[in-house]
């Protein structure tokens, strides 16, 4: 199999057929055998890599061995067994960090559950709650007291910062030319929803400078972003210009700036 990969290498090397059927035939070989074909060659691993972002819609079908313990990995994320998981997902990230980015958008739905939840065990470190007055409604002809509570004014920050340790331990490579095509985006954005609503709703009476609830979560975010600008310039530029998620009129460099995060 060494010997199989080393001539695909060299023949694509010699050849003009960067994004043509040789290519293909690498990935396919390292899907079916990661744990035998190394990516310590950085020739190779650069192949797979350039060939994983022109097949990306059809990377995220193919099957590999290691597919569903990645996912059960992110899965299993949680406050409670936070340091064992975040760790069993590291390791993935630096070993097999193609087939870890097919799965980083399993950490978007992990970071919204968490968002919605109202902490039940004195977790005070990272979490915010809104006291918001009750309303009456009327439910089945009966009145009834409820409260109306916003996605992201409570949410715990070890889990928030656990999450881009993962995303950090990508190899840049790999999370900045395939990641932005397979989640980082989503994710990325998720942080902007969840600083906007602490600014702007858990914090009614503070100033719109104080971000203590968020300062730790937004100091690693930054060192991420400070990253994936200076990793791939382009994607980075396109996506602060878009539309904020839930805003009228911001765009993500609006809210970045909002926040204190650099990104001139």
């Amino acid at each position: 199999l060494e010997l199989v990969t080393n001539i695909l290498v060299d023949k694509i090397s010699t050849s003009e057929e960067e994004d043509g059927a040789l290519p293909r035939a690498l990935l396919h070989l390292y899907t079916v055998f990661p744990s035998v074909i190394s990516l310590n060659d950085s020739k190779l691993r650069n192949m797979l890599v350039h060939t994983t972002t022109k097949v990306h819609k059809e990377w995220l079908e193919w099957q590999n061995p290691l597919d569903d313990e990645i996912s059960c990995a992110i899965q299993c994320l949680s406050p409670n067994m936070l340091q064992k998981q975040q760790q069993l997902m590291i390791d993935y990230t630096k070993k097999h960090p193609l087939f870890a980015i097919k799965h980083i958008r399993g950490l978007i739905t992990i970071l919204e559950k968490d968002a919605i939840m109202i902490s039940r065990h004195g977790i005070q470190r990272g979490r915010q709650n809104a006291t918001y007055p009750t309303l009456e409604a009327d439910i089945n002809s009966r009145s009834t007291q409820v409260t109306v509570v916003h996605w992201g004014c409570s949410f715990s920050e070890p889990l928030w910062i656990a999450a881009l340790d993962i995303l950090q331990s990508f190899p840049e490579e790999v999370l900045f030319t395939c990641g932005h095509l397979m989640g980082l985006l989503d994710i990325l954005n998720l942080y902007i929803s969840l600083f906007r609503t602490q600014i702007r709703i858990a914090n009614p009476r503070s100033p719109p400078t104080d971000f203590s609830t968020i300062q730790r979560t937004r100091d690693k975010l930054s060192t991420l972003l400070a990253a994936f600008k200076k990793s791939n310039n382009t994607a980075f530029n396109d996506w602060v210009g878009i539309k904020a998620p839930s805003s009228r009129n911001s765009n993500i460099g609006d809210i970045l700036a909002r926040c204190g995060i650099e990104i001139a």
